[in-house]
This record gives structure tokens, sequence and C-alpha cells, in this order.
């Protein structure tokens, strides 16, 4: 079985480098799609063939038209996009390609779902499912009222966006009007500084559930635990320690079979430690960093 990976040249590529080394070790053919010659995965011996393709993030029509090229006649029998602009840009393409049935992806709405943090957050707490407090300010009157209102520090950050981009944690009313005033990001599939979020601050440790999921069946399941983080009060976590958390994963499962989940997705909570309760985060809708850590300890997403 041939397997062809996306991996647009970032500085963090392991989560790439993990999933070749499972593929490669199980005897399939993986072959590696990035827009830079410099990607690490492209040098690894688990690399049988590689190819520089148009860029998702900065030329996404040309990425497609790459990418539909390639797997039309003769290609891969699975493509893994391991990104968000190589996710969002699968999904964006057009569904009925023959290609596409072996893309692990989600569908067009339930990807705009997860990917907006508001209406995550509203389908969760609909669903039973805990979550902080959190506003959504149309405009400067409603960032000074809600500045005199909530509790600090508080949370700003992009409603659409991943990773740390875009978040800062205000200590006072000036620092959080100053913040959202100042919030800068580029608008593209990905990100979008419209109407950021402002949400009530969870004291407590980061857990996240990481799922696989076959239109909304689950296929496999891993908790881990965020020991030290980057930036440390809320970004990658670059200490982690599986976990056993049969509520975690209830609650996750709960959140993506609403959501008729297919592909991968890392459900982030904070076990806020005020209550004891799980607060959702966020849906990351790809795989995730610390892929390798779920491997090693038994659970082989990729395979």
């Amino acid at each position: 079985m041939r397997v062809l990976i996306i991996n647009e040249h970032t500085a963090d590529d392991r989560k790439t480098l993990a999933a070749m080394g499972s593929l490669a070790g199980h005897g399939f053919k993986v072959s590696v799609a990035s827009d830079s010659r410099r990607s690490e995965p492209l040098a690894s011996d688990d690399c049988h063939e590689k190819h520089i393709c148009p860029s998702p993030v900065s030329d996404l029509p040309a990425f497609l038209e790459w990418l539909n090229a390639h797997c039309m006649h003769g290609g891969p029998d699975v493509v893994l996009p391991m990104s968000d602009y190589s996710v969002h840009a699968i999904v964006r393409s057009d569904s009925t390609s023959a290609w596409r049935q072996c893309c692990p992806v989600p569908t067009a709405e339930s990807l705009n779902t997860a990917h907006d943090k508001l209406r995550t957050i509203e389908l969760a707490t609909g669903l039973g499912i805990a979550a902080p407090h959190t506003w959504c300010p149309g405009n400067q009157d409603d960032v000074s009222r809600i500045a005199g209102e909530i509790e600090f520090p508080c949370v700003l950050k992009l409603r659409k966006g991943a990773g740390g981009e875009g978040l800062s944690f205000p200590e006072t009313p000036g620092q959080l009007i100053e913040a959202y005033d100042g919030i800068d990001c580029g608008r593209d599939t990905v990100f979008s500084n419209r109407r950021p979020l402002i949400q009530e601050c969870i004291p407590g440790t980061v857990h996240d559930a990481c799922l696989l999921m076959n239109r909304g069946k689950t296929r496999a399941a891993f908790t881990q635990k965020r020991l030290e983080m980057h930036p440390p009060a809320g970004g990658v976590g670059i200490h982690n320690e599986s976990t056993d958390n049969p509520e975690l994963l209830s609650q996750a499962e709960v959140l993506l079979k609403a959501l008729h989940w297919h592909g991968p997705a890392m459900v982030e909570f904070r076990r806020d430690e005020r209550d004891g309760q799980y607060k959702l985060m966020e849906i990351n809708a790809r795989f995730w960093g610390t892929l390798e850590l779920a491997i090693r300890a038994g659970v082989d997403f990729p395979w």
C-alpha cells in the first residue's frame, strides 16, 4: 500500500516523522510532499519518494491542482494531511474527486464548526460538556463593558486559529483593551483576527483526548497530560505523559460523534483546579505534535 503524507515546511515536523516511521515499519511505501526542499521528512530513510509541491498556505489553487493531478492516475492509496492548512485545503477541494475517498478528513460542515472556537463551545455546552465562560464582543464598547465585569487574568484568543497564535493573558482591564485593539493576524484559511474571543481563565493542567474517528465511530483513542508547555501559560506541550482517562475520552467522543467526525482530532481540555471539572478549550482537526508519544504507548494511530 502506498501512502502520501502532505507536510509543509515548518519548524516542527515531528508528527510527520512519527507517522513515517510507523507506516514504513509496517511495510508501507511512504511518499512525502512538501513545499520546501529543506523539509526534514524528505531526508528521512523512511521516505520512499519525495515530491515538491505548491504551498497550501500561499498558493491554494496550485496546491489542489498538483494534488489532483498526482492522485488521479496511479497515485497513493491513502493521503494523510498533517497540518491545519493541508486539512483545510483538502476539505475545500472537490468532494466528488475519486482520490478524496482516501483522505481521512471531516466534512466541511464539521470542520467549520470545530475550527470556530465559539461554535465549538456552543455545541459542547448544548451537549452538557463544561467550557469556560466566553464572550465574543462586536465592538470596542463591548470590550470595555466586559473588561469591567470579567475576573483577571483572562484569556484573549483568535476565534479561528491554531496553536498559540494571537493568544494572550491580560491581567488588567487596560491590558485587555490594548491587546484586543492590537491583535494582529493575517486572514487566510486557518487564521482570522475577526471578532476574537475573551474567555474566563481556567486554572489547571491541560489534558488532551486524541482520537481517530470513522464517520462518527471511534477507531483508536489516547489521552495525555501536558506537564510543561511553551509558552508556559498555554501553548505546545513540550513535556507530556500518557494517561488512562475514561472520563476525558467519554466527553471527547460525545463531541466528535455529534460532529459525525471523520479522521484524527485532538480535543483539548483544562481540568479546573477549583471544581475538578474538565473544561473544553478547542478541537484540533489533525494529527498532533505528540503523535510519537501515542505510538510508543501502544496506540499506533497512523497504522
